[in-house]
């Protein structure tokens, strides 16, 4: 039954966002929030981490090295058009 929801999570979430609300971007921001959230609160309520390292699990850990890579690349597509 919970991998039920969990296979069902997602397409509620487009349903919401694309027939209930009728937009991309609420639909976007439903969909990957569900994605991140959901593995977020198993490792945080379930397996009892800390919020650090549940989060370096989900592979969110902010480096220099990441920072300037996605900034070079964000302003290379900004000016590229």
């Amino acid at each position: 039954m919970k991998l039920l929801l969990l296979l069902c999570g997602p397409a509620v979430m487009i349903l919401i966002g694309l027939q209930g609300v009728g937009s991309v971007p609420v639909t976007f921001v439903l969909f990957y929030s569900w994605l991140l959230l959901v593995p977020l609160v198993d490792m945080l309520l379930r397996k009892e981490k800390k919020l650090s390292q549940a989060m370096r699990d989900c592979g969110l850990v902010f480096r220099r090295k990441n920072m300037y890579s996605g900034m070079s690349t964000g302003i290379f597509f900004f000016f590229y058009d």
